[in-house]
């Protein structure tokens, strides 16, 4: 093209103008307007809503549940009879180094107990099962009982008022004797700092446990209620021979979705 000749006109430059700018008008309106915010897929049914561009991060239910939610002593404990007695049925079915009737009856309580406390959450139980555990000094327990009550609001609600089903119930030696009968599979986890040791050194500590394994549905953080099984390694050690919750574990929850232990 010979330079000082004027450009050829075509209708595509201004067409291309105008859209630019329709376009850029409506982003600032959108914007000035606020928008609307995105719903998500599946809300947690107890999760409090992100502000725009933040995400949820804590399952908090808006207020504490009312007195007459919880579970009185008597009702507590015939829960807790309950799960027991279908914990013991199923270690009765053990083929192989089957624990002995006494074992087996303080395995079936321990487990019982604890996801009794991740099921029905209770601030003033909480910090008993602690205490009776060694863990005088758990942050749990040093707290105000208005703490404690926010604490189990924040981080409790996963499991709460969920129905485990004890049709379901497995059971698997996991150590004996400091040696692994049964790796524990990949799978999200909570050990407590009583345990720690001892279950990252089986052998060291002649670790002796078993998990029972509960399917129990859980409120995840981003992607509402799903199936679940909950896994509570039950252990002694040369040291402690007393059956004690070692650790918590989750199984079938996708890994984004997230889950959050309450104390235990």
């Amino acid at each position: 093209m010979a330079l000082g000749r004027p450009l050829p006109f075509s209708w595509r430059t201004p067409l291309a103008a105008a859209i630019c700018l329709g376009g850029v008008s409506w982003a600032l309106l959108v914007i000035f307007r606020g928008g609307s915010a995105p719903s998500p897929a599946v809300a947690p049914p107890t999760a409090r809503q992100a502000t725009p561009g933040q995400q949820n991060v804590k399952i908090v239910v808006a207020a504490p549940p009312p007195s007459s939610a919880k579970l009185d002593d008597a009702e507590y404990k015939a829960v807790v009879a309950t799960t027991s007695e279908a914990i013991k049925s199923t270690l009765a079915r053990v083929q192989v180094s089957a624990p002995s009737a006494l074992d087996a009856t303080s395995i079936a309580m321990e487990a019982s107990e604890t996801a009794n406390i991740f099921v029905n959450p209770d601030a003033e139980r909480t910090a008993a099962f602690l205490v009776a555990r060694g863990d005088k000094d758990h942050k749990f327990v040093a707290m105000t009982p208005k703490e404690r009550d926010e604490f189990l609001r924040t981080t409790a609600q996963c499991f709460a008022d969920q129905q485990p089903d004890l049709s379901k119930i497995e059971v698997h030696w996991r150590y004996i004797d400091g040696q692994v009968i049964e790796k524990l599979k990949d799978s999200g986890s909570s050990t407590p700092r009583r345990t720690f040791d001892d279950v990252m050194n089986p052998e060291k500590s002649s670790l002796t446990a078993m998990e029972v394994i509960i399917p129990v549905p859980v409120k995840t953080l981003m992607m509402g209620t799903k199936t679940c099984r909950l896994g509570l390694l039950i252990g002694k050690t040369k040291a402690n021979p007393t059956w004690r919750t070692m650790q918590t574990r989750s199984y079938d929850i996708p890994g984004n979705a997230g889950l959050l232990f309450p104390p235990h």
